[in-house]
């Protein structure tokens, strides 16, 4: 997926299975655990790796201002 960024005029590429996230808080938002759930079926880990990947995944949107940081 590759997204541009007008007021900033930077492109930004994320791939799966972060552009799943992307796509998963673009219908809705959602909790933090809600997104690790639906989320679990695109990934291999455990819960916690799991959830470790949501946080970074989240910090790394809210980073190059694809979700505000008030975004969940």
């Amino acid at each position: 997926m590759v997204i541009f960024d007008k007021l900033s005029g930077e492109t930004h590429f994320v791939f799966p299975p972060a552009s799943v996230v992307l796509a998963l808080l673009k219908e809705s938002p959602k909790e933090r655990g809600m997104l690790c759930n639906d989320i679990a079926p695109y990934v291999e880990g455990s819960e916690q790796e799991i959830e470790d990947f949501i946080d970074r995944t989240l910090n790394q949107f809210r980073t190059i201002g694809l979700i505000p940081p008030a975004a969940l």
